[in-house]
């Protein structure tokens, strides 16, 4: 059973997410990226965390941004788990989102 299937994660459209999981994917992303070891990169929603290790093992430091509760808490695990010599190169950042604000409704008086 994979990581994401014993958490039930689902991506989800209101997030926007999309997880990278094929590592070839991940290889391409990180070489056309041109980033080299003295770069910081900030990652916008990591997800899984498959685009993060493969960052950490070229890059300075990574700096995740990460919305999803779940996401946010599991990614610092992942990385100890799969990359431990690199786990202190990852600052992970769990943004709350502001809640919706709808537009005020007017009303007339009499």
């Amino acid at each position: 059973m994979s990581w994401q299937a014993s958490l039930g994660l689902r991506p989800t459209k209101q997030l926007g997410q999309n997880f990278v999981t094929d590592a070839n994917t991940v290889r391409r992303i990180v070489a056309a990226s041109g980033v080299t070891e003295h770069d910081i990169v900030l990652e916008v929603g990591p997800g899984l965390g498959s685009l993060t290790l493969g960052l950490l093992k070229l890059v300075r430091r990574v700096i995740a941004i990460e919305i999803d509760e779940l996401l946010a808490a599991q990614l610092p695990h992942t990385v100890a788990a799969r990359l431990p010599e690199r786990a202190e190169a990852l600052t992970r950042d769990q943004r709350r989102r502001a809640p919706s604000r709808r537009p005020a409704r007017s009303r007339r008086l009499p």
